[in-house]
């Protein structure tokens, strides 16, 4: 299992999803993240924001809507997992 964490998403409106939906992602969270064994953990937010704006896409990254990574960050984001930490032991 590949942990990660989210990229953040200042500079956006929030969306939060509401009743049984938000009850229902929360424990499917709350799941994943009581497992114990993890095969690696990356973390996509260091690996896209910028430095010099706390909570924010670095500009090179920001496919315009503040909230979804442009191409560049995709492939940085995949740069960023450890392929050998993910095969078969």
């Amino acid at each position: 299992m590949l942990a990660a964490t989210i990229k953040t998403v200042r500079g956006r409106q929030p969306v939060h999803p509401r009743g049984g939906r938000a009850a229902a992602g929360r424990q499917r969270v709350a799941a994943r993240r009581g497992r114990k064994k993890k095969d690696a953990v990356v973390d996509f937010d260091r690996v896209i924001r910028d430095p010099g704006r706390a909570g924010r896409l670095l500009p090179a990254y920001d496919s315009g809507d503040h909230l979804h990574p442009s191409a560049e960050a995709l492939a940085r984001m995949a740069d960023a997992v450890d392929l050998d930490a993910l095969r078969p032991r």
